[in-house]
C-alpha cells in the first residue's frame, strides 16, 4: 500500500514506463528501472536513474539495504547480463559472470549474495552457484552441498548476511538452459533440495517432507532462524522451516496450500506470504501472535 501511494503522488510529468521492483525497509526509497535504465525514487527527490558501468547498455535494480542507500540489481551489456552494486549512487560490477536468479542485500549494506554462472556463446550454462560479497572479501563462491553436484541457487540472505538461503541440486541433473540475457525463473535442474549457507559458508539441507520430490527455500527471517519456501508434492506447497534445540535443529511445518511462485517470510518471522494456486492467484498469509 506504502509503495502505490508513493508513486501515485509522483509529478504527473513523471507518469513514465516505469517498473518499480520493491522498497526498502524503511519505506523511504521505490527501487526498480525507467526505460529499461535501474532508477530509484523517494518523495523529496522524485526519480533518480543510477549511473552505468561504461560499456552497459541498461539494469534494473532488485534489492535494497534498510535505508536504501545500498543498491543491488542486474545490468546488461548485449545479451549478458551481471550483478552490479550501487553504493551511495555509485556502480560497481561484483561478478564478472552471466547471472542467474535475483541478488540480495543485508540490511546494512555490508553484503550481497546472488548467483554466479558461466555460460558459452549459445547461452548454455557449464556452471552455477552461491556467492557471498563484501567490499573485505570481495566475490566468495559457496561451496555446493554435494561436492560432484556444483549446481544450487541463492534467494536471499537473514539481515547481516551470515545466513543465505537457496536450494542445491540433487541427482538427476539435467543439461541447463536459460533465455539470452534472461534472468528470470530458473530452468529445470532436475530435483533440488532446500538448502542455507552459515556464516562461515558451510552448506546445509534443510529438512524435507516425506513424498516431496524437491524443495526450496525463497526467504528467511532477520535472524535467519525462520525461514519459508515451497516444495513439489502435486504442486508446489509452502514450507516453513525453524530452527529448534539440541537434536532437533530444524523444525519443518507445511502449510498444505498449492502456492504459486515465492514465499516470502517477514523480518520478525511471525508472517509468511505467497500466492495459492486456488482462486486465481489469491493472496494468502499466516501470522502467529
Amino acid at each position: 500500500m506504502i509503495l502505490f501511494a508513493f508513486l501515485l503522488a509522483l509529478p504527473q510529468a513523471e507518469l513514465v514506463p516505469i517498473a518499480a521492483f520493491g522498497i526498502s525497509s524503511n519505506g523511504k526509497v521505490v527501487y526498480g528501472s525507467i526505460h529499461g535504465l535501474p532508477c530509484t525514487w523517494t518523495r523529496s527527490g522524485g526519480v533518480k536513474k543510477l549511473p552505468l558501468p561504461k560499456g552497459i547498455l541498461g539494469g534494473l535494480v532488485t534489492a535494497a539495504s534498510a535505508d536504501g542507500s545500498t543498491l543491488a540489481g542486474f545490468v546488461s551489456e548485449g545479451e549478458l547480463a551481471y550483478i552490479c552494486r550501487w553504493a551511495n549512487g555509485s556502480p560497481l560490477i561484483i561478478t564478472q559472470y552471466a547471472s542467474q536468479g535475483t541478488p540480495a542485500v543485508s540490511q546494512d549494506g555490508s553484503t550481497i549474495v546472488g548467483e554466479w554462472g558461466v555460460e558459452d556463446e549459445r547461452h548454455y550454462l557449464h556452471g552455477r552457484g552461491v556467492f557471498r560479497w563484501t567490499s573485505k572479501t570481495g566475490l566468495v563462491k559457496l561451496p555446493p552441498l554435494v561436492a560432484d553436484l556444483p549446481q544450487c541457487g541463492c534467494n536471499g540472505c537473514s539481515a547481516d548476511g551470515s545466513i543465505v538461503v537457496g536450494w542445491a541440486s540433487v541427482p538427476p541433473i539435467i543439461h541447463m538452459r536459460r533465455n539470452p540475457g534472461g534472468t528470470g525463473p530458473p530452468p529445470d535442474e532436475g530435483r533440488m533440495i532446500a538448502c542455507i549457507w552459515d556464516s562461515k559458508g558451510k552448506p546445509m539441507a534443510l529438512p524435507r517432507p516425506p513424498g516431496f520430490l524437491s524443495t526450496r527455500a525463497w526467504s528467511c527471517s532477520f535472524n535467519g532462524k525462520v525461514i519459508a519456501g515451497t516444495g513439489n508434492s502435486n504442486g508446489d506447497r509452502a514450507l516453513i522451516w525453524k530452527s529448534g534445540q539440541n537434536t532437533n535443529p530444524v523444525a519443518l511445518e507445511s502449510l498444505g496450500k498449492p502456492v504459486s511462485g515465492p514465499i516470502y517470510v517477514a523480518s520478525d518471522g511471525k508472517t509468511v506470504f505467497g500466492y495459492a494456486t486456488e482462486n486465481s492467484d489469491m493472496p494468502i498469509s499466516r501470522s502467529e501472535p
